[in-house]
This record gives structure tokens, C-alpha cells and sequence, in this order.
């Protein structure tokens, strides 16, 4: 039997439609089983050697670690950033129901 793990997957996007648009999409594909957007995060980051700040908003995509790859790839696929910020963190602990309910 295969041992089951939830993740969080975590990813920055420019705007609520795009997060909108990933997280409905997720969904579809059924690769996520639930996505918060937390909206107006500021990042401030180096890119192409100069800093840069951007208003931006927070995705958080919550499922069963076993999709991580395929989700990845259907960010990177969708996301309108050059190099998306796409990172996931394993899950070791947690209200039993809800993560029965995220495989």
C-alpha cells in the first residue's frame, strides 16, 4: 500500500485573475485538492541584478504529495512570470479528517 502525504505547494502570482485561473484549473485537474490566495503580499527580490518590488498575491495549494510533479508542471505551464516561484513543503502532522480529506 502506498504511505500518503499531503504538501503545501506555495507560489506567488501577479494578479487575482491569474490565481483565480490556477486554482480553478488545479482543481479541474484534480492535482489539488484545495487552494487558498491570500492577497497583497509585497515581494521584494533580486532579478537580473537589480532589487525589484512587486505587489503580488499568495497561493497556497494543499493535496496529495504523489500529484507534486504534475502540479509543478502545470504551473509553470500557465503561470505569465519567466521563473515562477514554485516550492513545496511536506506536511508531518495535522488534524487527521482534514488530511484523510486532502488525499
Amino acid at each position: 500500500m502506498e504511505v500518503q502525504s499531503a504538501i503545501i505547494v506555495w507560489c506567488t502570482v501577479p494578479d487575482q485573475a491569474t490565481a483565480e485561473m490556477l486554482a480553478k484549473e488545479t482543481l479541474k485537474e484534480k492535482i489539488t485538492t484545495c487552494v487558498t490566495i491570500l492577497p497583497h503580499v509585497k515581494s521584494i527580490y533580486l532579478w537580473e541584478n537589480n532589487i525589484v518590488t512587486s505587489d503580488e498575491l499568495q497561493m497556497l495549494f494543499k493535496g496529495n504529495a504523489c500529484h507534486q510533479q504534475e502540479l509543478f508542471k502545470l504551473i509553470k505551464k500557465l503561470h505569465p512570470y519567466k521563473l515562477p516561484e514554485i516550492f513545496s513543503i511536506l506536511i508531518d502532522s495535522g488534524e487527521a479528517k482534514y488530511l484523510t480529506w486532502l488525499y
